[in-house]
């Protein structure tokens, strides 16, 4: 089993979180990073502030699907970090701010999409 840290709408409650009904969840917890409201969903770079989420426990074909839902490698890259209460996770990512520049930072580091909240 692996680890995945979400922190937009895979979150419980938002519209993608189908794509983990099979999940544990395993806690809230935080990462290293900045989030960038991109409109109807955020992204991050692992850089800056903290970026707030929630951990799961996937299995490979859990992985396999996400991994087409964000558009791995294409869209978004994914890696494995610590999160702050020291749980190995993979997160997907935007590997540039280039991409984000002319985007809102959420200084808060919490999505929260009025449109999108089920």
């Amino acid at each position: 089993m692996t680890n995945v840290f979400v922190y937009g709408t895979l979150k419980k409650g938002f519209s993608l979180h189908n794509f983990l009904s099979e999940s544990v969840l395993i806690c809230e917890d935080s990462i290293t990073g900045t989030m960038y409201d991109l409109g109807p969903y955020p992204s991050i770079i692992l850089e800056g502030g903290k970026v707030h989420g929630e951990v799961y426990e996937i299995t490979p074909k859990t992985l396999k699907i996400l991994d087409t839902v964000e558009g791995y490698p294409s869209h978004y890259k994914r890696t494995e970090v610590t999160t702050d209460k020291g749980l190995k996770v993979l997160v997907y990512y935007y590997q540039s701010k280039k991409y984000l520049n002319d985007r809102n930072v959420v200084k808060s580091g919490i999505y929260f999409n009025e449109a999108d909240k089920k």
